[in-house]
C-alpha cells in the first residue's frame, strides 16, 4: 500500500519523516536542528557584540544593529524550537499547532528575500531556495504530526505517570482528588 494511502489519500499528509523514524522522531529532529541553529545564531551574535565593543576608537553602531540582530533572532529560533520540542514530546498539538503557523510566517518571509535576493544578487538566491524547500518539508513533518495526533486524540499524557503529573499541572473538575 503506498504512502497516500495509508494517509487517507492525502497527498500532503505524511506517515513517516525521513530515513524511516516517525513523525514524532522527526519532529524532535527538526527541533534541535532548530535548537543548534538558533544557539550558533545568539553565540555568533553574542562574540561579536563583545569583539567590537572592546576594540578601541571603533565606531561600531552599525555592527551593533546587526549583531543585536543576530542575537534577537537567536534567541526567536530557541524559543521557537522549545515549543516544537515540548508540543512533540508532551503530544501537545496546540503548541504543534504555534509552531506551524510560526514557520509558515518565517516561509513567507524567506519566499520575500529570495525575491529580493534574485533581483539584487542573482544567483545567491540558490541558499534561500534550498532554505525553502528544505523548510517546506519540515513543515509537512510537523503538520503530519500534528494531523496524526488530532486523528489519534492524543493531546497531552498518555501513560499514568504523565497522566499524574498532568493532572497536577492543569486541575479540572474532572480529575480534582477530593482532600
Amino acid at each position: 500500500m503506498g504512502e497516500t494511502e495509508k494517509s487517507g489519500g492525502n497527498l500532503w499528509q505524511l506517515t513517516m519523516c525521513c530515513c524511516g523514524c516517525t513523525l514524532k522522531t522527526g519532529s524532535l529532529i527538526i527541533a534541535s536542528l532548530e535548537m543548534i541553529g538558533g544557539l550558533i545564531y545568539f553565540g555568533v551574535g553574542f562574540g561579536f557584540l563583545i569583539y567590537f565593543n572592546t576594540r578601541p576608537r571603533y565606531d561600531s553602531s552599525n555592527e551593533n544593529l546587526l549583531y543585536g540582530i543576530m542575537l534577537a533572532i537567536g534567541v526567536f529560533c530557541i524559543a521557537h524550537a522549545a515549543t516544537l520540542i515540548h508540543g512533540a514530546r508532551k503530544r501537545r498539538q496546540g503548541f504543534l499547532l504555534c509552531w506551524i503557523i510560526i514557520q509558515t510566517i518565517v516561509l513567507v518571509l524567506s519566499v520575500i528575500g529570495g525575491i529580493y535576493m534574485l533581483v539584487t544578487m542573482g544567483t545567491a538566491a540558490i541558499i534561500d531556495f534550498l532554505y525553502l524547500v528544505l523548510g517546506l518539508y519540515f513543515l509537512l513533518v510537523v503538520k503530519s504530526h500534528r494531523q496524526e495526533l488530532l486523528d489519534s486524540k492524543q493531546d497531552g499524557p498518555v501513560n499514568e505517570m504523565e497522566n499524574k503529573t498532568y493532572n497536577n499541572m492543569y486541575p479540572t473538575k474532572h480529575n480534582e482528588q477530593k482532600v
